[in-house]
């Protein structure tokens, strides 16, 4: 396997396969989800072989460098979907419409 990092050690990319185009550009196979992907030079700081990648590493969620490893990305933000959003404004809805939150 392949890991993609950017300049602060953040793993971009995970890949089966990893190799360099003509243009220098960094293209990225993963043949688990059949998609192909082509990423300019300027955004990769480094293309790692790694043997075992641990199973809850992800990206964006996890850094790597080879002094450290796998560490997790202590600046990672979860960005929540329009759905999670939506539900959660429902939950809050039903709260104040039936009487979970009182008023004085």
């Amino acid at each position: 396997m392949y890991i993609l990092t950017d300049k602060d050690n953040v793993i971009m990319y995970i890949a089966n396969t990893v190799c360099r185009q003509k243009e220098n550009n960094y293209y990225l196979l993963n043949e688990n989800t059949n998609m192909a992907l082509a990423i300019p030079p300027e955004f990769v700081k480094s293309a790692y072989e790694v043997a075992v990648i641990p199973q809850n590493v992800s990206e964006q969620r996890y850094c790597y460098s080879p002094e450290q490893g796998f560490f997790k990305n202590e600046n990672f933000v979860k960005h929540y979907s329009n759905e999670e959003r939506l539900n959660a404004l429902e939950d809050i809805v039903n709260m104040l419409v039936l009487g979970g939150i009182q008023h004085e």
